[in-house]
């Protein structure tokens, strides 16, 4: 169980893939809605078919709503959009994305799961999560990043702390 009066500020949770960043943010703000607390950002878990990651989901955390933000490059014409790797990341769920991010609420947390290789390498994806993450729109905010980029990220966001995750795993399940 997440102690939320132990929570730093700002966190940046970093982990390989699949290594339990979301599994994280799940419990922190599990925690937070226990507690009351108003929670603002985006969520994004895997979908599983088969036992294999085959997408990924971008969930509002204020409203609930759930896009489907990126597939694998093999499931044909799911969705349109930015490619990058294996995976195909949806246009206009990564507008939305950007938009909620531009227009956060006051919360009491402020999640941004994942900053990753479209915002450093392609200055695509949720470029708004920057400055998202820099306003005091939240008591504590929590952001994700893979380990390549958080000497970029922690550049970026001086006054924050770092949790390494390594081993919370996923149990595939039919999202």
């Amino acid at each position: 169980m997440v102690n939320l009066a132990t929570l730093p500020r700002r966190l940046i949770v970093t982990g390989l893939s699949g290594s339990g960043k979301t599994m994280y943010c799940q419990q922190v703000i599990a925690a937070a809605k226990s507690a009351g607390w108003r929670i603002a950002g985006i969520l994004s878990p895997p979908r599983f078919a088969e036992g294999q990651k085959t997408g990924i989901f971008a969930v509002d955390l204020a409203s609930g709503a759930t896009r489907l933000l990126a597939s694998c490059v093999p499931v044909p014409d799911e969705i349109k959009g930015v490619r990058f790797g294996k995976w195909v990341f949806d246009r206009d769920a990564l507008a939305w994305g950007n938009e909620l991010l531009f227009n956060l609420p006051a919360s009491d947390l402020l999640v941004v799961d994942e900053i990753g290789p479209l915002e450093f390498d392609l200055q695509q994806g949720w470029p708004v999560c920057f400055q998202a993450i820099s306003r005091p729109f939240a008591a504590i905010t929590l952001a994700t990043v893979r380990p390549a980029y958080l000497p970029q990220l922690q550049t970026f966001w001086r006054e924050s702390v770092t949790l390494h995750v390594e081993t919370q795993k996923y149990a595939p399940s039919n999202h």
